[in-house]
Formats: C-alpha cells, sequence, structure tokens
C-alpha cells in the first residue's frame, strides 16, 4: 500500500512547499501536490518552471512518488462562459505538464458544474473531455477525472462519471470516497462499475451530509465495504489523505497509521 498526504492539509500551519515535502515524506510514500494559488504561489509565474524542477530533486532525494490536483478553487470545465471554460480545459494541460516536470503520477481535475442550463453545460463538459482525451496521450502523468458530490457538479454517480468517460480512452479516475459514500448507491455497485479505471483514490471523512472533508475517525462513513469493493478491482495506485486536520503535524502522523490498519484489514499490502 502506498499512503498519500495533500500538501494543501498542512498550508494554514505552514506555507514552505519544501517544509510540508519534508514532513510529508516522514509519514507517507507520497505527496499530492496541489498546484494552484495560494497552495502552490508560482503557479503560471515566471518562477515556476525551476520551481517544478526544484520540486522534482527534493521528491526524488526523499523517495517520495507524487501525484498532482489541479486548479479548481475558481475554475470551471463546464462553465457556460465559453472564456472561462477554456481557462479551465487550459489549466488542466497546464497540470499534465507540470506533473510531467515534476515525475508525478496522476493529474487529479474536477468535472465542474452549473446550476442553469445544465444539458448544455453537460456538453461543454464532454466537448472538453474529448479534447483532454487527445493531449492526454501525449503526457506520462495519467489524467483522472474525481467524482464529485455537490448538487449542482456533474460526475456525482458513477453513472454520470461513465456517462462523460464513454469513449475515452486516456481520462481514468480519481475516486474520492468521501463523495461517493454519501450518494443513494450500494458503494460496492458505484466502486465496481468504475472498475480499473480508477488509478488514484482521495479518502477522508464526513459528518452527515455536510460537505467538510474531515480526518479518518472524525465523521461518519464505514469504509468497510467500499476498501473491500476496492481491492477486488486489483487496485494499486496510492491512498491519498484529504481530510482537514486542526493541527496537521499532530493528526497526520496519527492519521497516517490508522489508515495503514484499515488498509491493511482490507487485504491491501
Amino acid at each position: 500500500m502506498r499512503i498519500g498526504v495533500s500538501t494543501r492539509l498542512l498550508w494554514e500551519r505552514e506555507q514552505n512547499i519544501y517544509v510540508i515535502l519534508d514532513f510529508i515524506r516522514k509519514h507517507a510514500e507520497s505527496a499530492e501536490i496541489w498546484v494552484m494559488p495560494p497552495f502552490f504561489p508560482y503557479w503560471r509565474t515566471s518562477q515556476m518552471k525551476g520551481e517544478l524542477d526544484r520540486i522534482r530533486e527534493v521528491l526524488e532525494v526523499y523517495g517520495l512518488s507524487s501525484t498532482v490536483h489541479a486548479p479548481h478553487h475558481d475554475l470551471n470545465l463546464s462553465s457556460l462562459n465559453p472564456r472561462a471554460s477554456k481557462a479551465a480545459y487550459e489549466d488542466v494541460l497546464k497540470s499534465l505538464e507540470s506533473a510531467d516536470i515534476m515525475g508525478s503520477e496522476t493529474v487529479t481535475f474536477h468535472p465542474g458544474g452549473v446550476r442553469y442550463g445544465r444539458e448544455r453545460g453537460l456538453e461543454i463538459l464532454k466537448e472538453s473531455l474529448k479534447r483532454l482525451d487527445k493531449k492526454a496521450e501525449e503526457y506520462n502523468a495519467l489524467l483522472c477525472l474525481e467524482n464529485l458530490v455537490d448538487e449542482h457538479m456533474y460526475c456525482r454517480t458513477s453513472g454520470e462519471v461513465l456517462d462523460v468517460l464513454e469513449g475515452l480512452e486516456s481520462i481514468h479516475i480519481t475516486l474520492d470516497l468521501a463523495h461517493a459514500l454519501v450518494q443513494e448507491e450500494d458503494i460496492g455497485d458505484y466502486i465496481g462499475m468504475l472498475g480499473d479505471r480508477i488509478r488514484h483514490v482521495h479518502i477522508s471523512d464526513f459528518k452527515g451530509l455536510e460537505h467538510l472533508h474531515l480526518p479518518i475517525g472524525r465523521g461518519d462513513l464505514d469504509f468497510t465495504d467500499a476498501l473491500k469493493a476496492l481491492k477486488k478491482t486489483g487496485y494499486k495506485g496510492v491512498f491519498s489523505l484529504e481530510g482537514v486536520p486542526q493541527n496537521p503535524f499532530t493528526a497526520i502522523p496519527e492519521e497516517t497509521e490508522e489508515l495503514r490498519n484499515i488498509l491493511g484489514e482490507a487485504g491491501f499490502k
């Protein structure tokens, strides 16, 4: 098993990416690097290429693998505004380029969503995904669409995820377990439908239906059936922690050990 920690989890206590990576390497095997401001302040600046090269060197010295999370906070791949959806598309491509510079394995991106004009928004998303599918062939990092949870977002259920990926060969899936577990769908069926297209996993806890990523064990979710179903798919990728703790420097060491125990009980080695 390989456990990852998102660089975003430490940012509110420590903004230096190199201090963050030094901490992560002591407790995990992988770092999920959020390449977006404010978590990565060099995004699309003249310093960006140099910092990405330096991060790659640091990762190699530390023996850390890495994944990338593409910008999404103020971007929307499904936007009805052509300039907005284009900006999101271009940032996904830039994230793939960044991942290859750092030697990262995967790039996670969000499909976005709209509250009004949902049919047109879905058409725009599918058009963007077709273009991304062709471009993704040019990169070493695997491009992975994340299942979402908020009502106005696309790709909440397994059926919605498979619908937008139909006919595409170079876009895979980042399974967000918390997002999947709160859907009204049997989790075994959900994961079974996505199968071996799952190449990265996000794991955190939820309390009720509130979309607030918590450290595992701090919410109501039971991961037992989900992890058993995931084991059946032959999943061998990274499990990246996404729950935001109050004090990451004390919570993350405990959470990584707890996750190792949970994964071990599910048969992951």
